[in-house]
């Protein structure tokens, strides 16, 4: 599946993670331990390799989950020095995280995530979920001043633009993609998810 390159996608270009300085000194933490989650945690490790080839510094993805097992199998493949962390303790990480990857059900059902009225300064804000129930995370970061923040449409686009490569062997429009979900595409022509 193209999970994986749409999180890639979303991660890098969405929250701005891709180059440049890393933001801040605090952690970076996934919430979730399920399918999302571990496309989001291979795309961390790819993230974190694309970074350290470019002589740039990331922290390692803390990943906080109900089940500590499952936790701890998400992080292990989220590159070097990635951790599971208690689902008790996962307020007070998502108050002193600089990135914050959502992949819990809990947005779309309109519920909010632990620590959310809490956000710093300057977090970057991925929500894997879409749709108008699941904004709450993406409006509670936006009013801390989020550096970024994105619901999972971006994500969504990326995926099946992934899909499109891989299956008809031709590269989309991805503004056009984009716009028919109500969705403008950041990037210029020719930045497309990586389909593998």
């Amino acid at each position: 599946n193209t999970d994986v390159a749409g999180a890639v996608w979303a991660l890098g270009s969405q929250l701005g993670l891709r180059d440049g300085r890393w933001p801040g000194g605090g952690p970076a933490v996934l919430l979730g331990t399920g399918g999302v989650a571990l496309a989001v945690a291979f795309a961390w490790s790819r993230l974190i390799i694309a970074r350290r080839n470019q002589g740039l510094a990331a922290p390692a993805l803390l990943v906080a989950g109900r089940d500590p097992g499952r936790a701890a199998a998400v992080a292990a493949l989220a590159g070097p020095g990635a951790g599971a962390a208690p689902w008790s303790g996962a307020a007070d990480l998502v108050a002193a995280a600089d990135v914050v990857v959502q992949a819990t059900t809990l947005t779309a059902r309109g519920e909010p995530v632990p620590g959310q009225g809490r956000l710093r300064l300057g977090v970057r804000v991925l929500d894997c979920n879409y749709g108008p129930a699941s904004q709450g995370l993406v409006a509670a970061a936006r009013t801390a001043g989020a550096a970024a923040a994105a619901d999972g449409l971006g994500m969504l686009c990326a995926q099946a633009a992934g899909a499109v490569v891989k299956i008809a062997r031709v590269r989309p429009d991805l503004a056009a993609m984009a716009a028919a979900v109500g969705l403008t595409w950041p990037d210029p022509p020719g930045d497309h998810p990586d389909p593998i």
